[in-house]
């Protein structure tokens, strides 16, 4: 096995970086940057702004407001600070630099850039009459900087670039940003119409006049955990407004994969997901992390996929001619258009997760976190070998791609990459590294959820780290999991309708966890049952379904989901609580973090993965619960309550616990249980 033959269409980046004379003369060559739409006009940043202010849509605006109390100068005032907050910018200058920067930084801490060339190549074809839309994962905060060096390789012009607000705010950094591309949005925009107006047709005017391509995140936000979020539907909504309302004829989708080999936010990860409060950002704060050119990040894969094509995906979906009586500004989306855009939305996500390179330490981390269930806290160099070929033939028996290529050398290098989270000693074992965690600079008085102890964080946060390294690759293994959950309760046959309509139930309890859409439900049991079949895991009879004899196999697949559902269960057990039925957010989160320690430390001969205190699974579990309709958010002064609809929950927690593997005991009537 090689890298070449398993990622054959990927190069290597940074090789010519390094090879160069001198990496300025890279940064200072000629530009000719392929345009995705070269034959529109150009219009600067500033006549962008322009255009949005003598749109119809804002010239509406701003005779509505005006007949309050405030004069059109007023109005148009406030307007034009908007566009200025949010308007993007672009210096050549600053890109230039950036570029020998960005050379200079990653030739020292990545090990390489691997880039899907061909795919890249088949893109820049389509490229000079389309609109283009760059959809990357988000996983990191350098998945922006890496796709415009990437792009700034390529000779593909930057986009603009949809950025939070947390990076206006950074004095000068911003600025930097701004001119790199970067155009601001706000989080939420309350019950400020002008702003909401304003940014909304500031993005519509993008689309229909702009010469370059948009790159934003339909996650919305980073994943702290490394599995795929559940899509947001604003921005994407408001690019398609120019193609259903026909002032475009198609706009592409270009869906992305960023897979790291290691995370620069790992520890700051791992600190978040139990409830230590992220760092503002700030100018001090990036130049402080500067300190990471002192360590090795290994390698970074960025995949493109086949771009979407919004008039072929639409295609029968919606009806455009609907719009065509009324005037374009006064154009609203339809219920057809918004069913379609969250159609597209989660074709972009499962695009994604399609495009993802497992890394050689992916496959590390999952065999780790195998073992620990079985109390296994060291493993010998060559069976850690030996268990990450299994791994990784599995993995690719599911359709992944993967960087690992059999050798030892291979794996060891990956080990040295992560040797803050796993080191090997002079007899060849390898261990989880727990005394690399600093809690000088943690206000427990911050905490989000429980004020956890410093012995569980102490022992949680590597655990948790480690899991950072499993979770980009559940999407491959959810679904054979959720049917090895269910019929590991017995080894009796099961119809295969039966079976179905529990896979159905676990998918849409874990619907937000892993991103699971109900629409591919059919088509993915199916998929699963052939492979489970295939790897010889299941025996199917007819209709009848059943677990083959034990193996690794079946251990995997039973501990993967087990740290969620212990999750879920002990929520289910706070929310059935009579003082907590009609509480706040975090209330609620800070007493389920707070039962879920007592087991972490009470429970010492059963293990309970410290991952099920991750604040991101219980406001998964919260948020799943009100898209059931189990309970109701309720908004008040701007605090969050949940009010339970108290059989709904309990049904749930039942349903629950007959598919735990571990039953805390004193929490339910074990009578209930069926195991």
């Amino acid at each position: 096995m090689n890298m070449g033959r398993m990622l054959d269409d990927f190069e290597d980046i940074l090789i010519p970086r390094r090879t160069e004379i001198s990496n300025w003369v890279w940064a200072l060559r000629h530009l000719n940057p392929v345009l995705p739409c070269a034959e529109n006009k150009i219009y600067t940043p500033e006549k962008i702004k322009l255009e949005v202010l003598r749109s119809h849509k804002i010239v509406t605006l701003i005779d509505r407001e005006s007949q309050n109390d405030f004069s059109k100068e007023h109005i148009i005032n406030k307007i034009l600070d908007i566009l200025n907050e949010i308007g993007y910018c672009r210096s050549v200058l600053t890109l230039r630099i950036l570029a020998f920067f960005l050379a200079q930084i990653t030739t020292r801490i990545c090990q390489g850039i691997y880039v899907n060339k061909h795919a890249v190549d088949k893109l820049k074809t389509r490229m000079g009459n389309i609109r283009i839309m760059y959809v990357p994962s988000h996983r990191s905060y350098a998945d922006f900087i890496l796709m415009s060096y990437v792009l700034y390789h390529y000779d593909i012009d930057i986009p603009a670039i949809a950025a939070g607000m947390d990076f206006h705010g950074m004095k000068g950094m911003g600025t930097v940003l701004r001119n790199t591309g970067a155009f601001f949005m706000r989080r939420s925009y309350n019950s400020d119409s002008i702003y909401w107006d304003s940014f909304r047709e500031y993005v519509h005017q993008l689309v229909t006049k702009g010469d370059k391509g948009i790159e934003f995140f339909v996650e919305g936000t980073r994943s702290r955990t490394g599995k795929s979020l559940y899509p947001k539907f604003g921005l994407l909504t408001m690019i398609l407004r120019a193609y259903f309302n026909s002032e475009v004829p198609d706009i592409l989708f270009v869906p992305i994969n960023i897979s790291y080999d290691r995370i620069m936010e790992e520890k700051l990860f791992g600190f978040e997901l139990l409830g230590v409060p992220k760092p503002k950002e700030s100018t001090s704060g990036f130049f402080k992390s500067l300190s990471i050119i002192n360590e090795n990040f290994g390698k970074v894969f960025i995949n493109f996929g086949d771009a979407i094509s919004a008039h072929d995906f639409f295609n029968g979906k919606i009806d455009r001619s609907c719009h065509n009586l009324d005037p374009v500004y006064l154009r609203k989306i339809t219920e057809s258009e918004r069913r379609a855009t969250s159609l597209l939305a989660q074709k972009i996500v499962e695009s994604q997760q399609k495009l993802c390179t497992v890394t050689t330490f992916n496959l590390i981390s999952t065999v780790f976190a195998n073992n620990l269930n079985l109390w296994q806290t060291s493993i010998d160099v060559n069976t850690l070998l030996s268990h990450v070929k299994w791994m990784d033939s599995i993995l690719r028996n599911f359709g992944a791609v993967c960087d690992f290529d059999g050798t030892i050398e291979c794996l060891l290098n990956s080990i040295e990459v992560h040797h803050n989270l796993i080191r090997w000693n002079t007899k060849g074992e390898c261990y989880l590294v727990h005394d690399a965690i600093d809690l000088r600079n943690v206000d427990k008085t911050k905490m989000k959820g429980h004020q956890l102890s410093e012995k569980t964080m102490l022992n949680a946060v590597p655990l948790v780290m480690l899991q950072l390294y499993v979770n980009p690759i559940l999407h491959y293994f959810i679904n054979p999991a959720i049917v090895v959950t269910i019929l590991r309760r017995n080894y009796s046959k099961r119809h295969k309708d039966k079976l179905l309509d529990e896979f159905n139930f676990l998918r849409s309890v874990f619907a937000r966890e892993f991103v699971l859409f109900p629409e591919n439900s059919t088509r993915d049991f199916i998929e699963t049952l052939d492979r489970l079949n295939e790897l010889n895991s299941i025996d199917i009879d007819g209709n009848l379904i059943s677990l083959t004899t034990d193996n690794d196999l079946y251990h995997l697949f039973q501990h993967i989901l087990e740290p969620f559902l212990l999750t879920y269960y002990i929520l289910c057990n706070v929310l059935t609580n009579a003082n907590l039925r009609k509480e706040t957010e975090s209330d609620i989160i800070s007493e389920t973090q707070k039962e879920i320690e007592k087991l972490f430390n009470d429970h010492i001969n059963e293990y309970i993965h410290p991952y099920s205190l991750s604040l991101d699974t219980i406001s998964n579990c919260l948020q799943n619960m009100v898209d059931l309709k189990m309970i109701q958010k309720i908004k008040r002064d701007e605090t969050y309550f949940y009010q339970t609809t108290l059989y709904l929950i309990e049904n749930l927690r039942n349903q629950i616990c007959d598919y735990l593997l571990y039953i805390p005991k004193g929490n339910i009537n074990k009578s209930i249980c069926k195991l």
